[in-house]
């Protein structure tokens, strides 16, 4: 998604994944580029067509089809809540909000510190000194990739 002049990662999706009917739908009007990160094969299914196909077949890729575009448009959404916030602050609480807490109220961030960073649309640096500040000011408990919010 652009954002001040440079492309920023929304979402990345693999090998047999769908993305344009979760995009369209959760961004609207908001331009997304896509690009392949390798040598990639797109299977266009125009959406009037497979509605409109009676066949066996057409019914359960619709199904299935409607099933991950929910899980896509839940993610997308909660990674779009993350990014829209204007302060690296307010999306490191946005995005801890989002992780599953232990028994003992702790988060773990599934990822390095570097992409934590770009998923914050921040440098990794910048992200290291705003947790060293939220520990600082008692709003966070930082042990590597375990956080507690306080």
């Amino acid at each position: 998604m652009p954002q001040g002049g440079q492309d920023r990662p929304v979402a990345q999706f693999g090998s047999g994944e769908s993305f344009a009917e979760a995009v369209a739908a959760t961004l609207k009007h908001t331009p997304v580029n896509i690009r392949a990160l390798e040598s990639t094969s797109i299977l266009c299914i125009p959406a009037k067509q497979l509605e409109s196909c009676t066949s066996p077949h057409a019914f359960l890729l619709r199904e299935n089809l409607s099933t991950e575009m929910s899980k896509k448009i839940g993610v997308l959404t909660q990674t779009l809540s993350v990014v829209g916030e204007p302060r690296l602050s307010d999306r490191i609480m946005a995005y801890l909000r989002t992780l599953p807490q232990d028994a003992d109220g702790r988060v773990e961030v599934p990822m390095n510190r570097q992409e934590w960073a770009t998923y914050l649309r921040a440098a990794d640096k910048s992200l290291i000194r705003e947790l060293s500040t939220l520990q600082k000011e008692g709003i966070l408990e930082v042990d590597g990739r375990f956080i507690r919010v306080l």
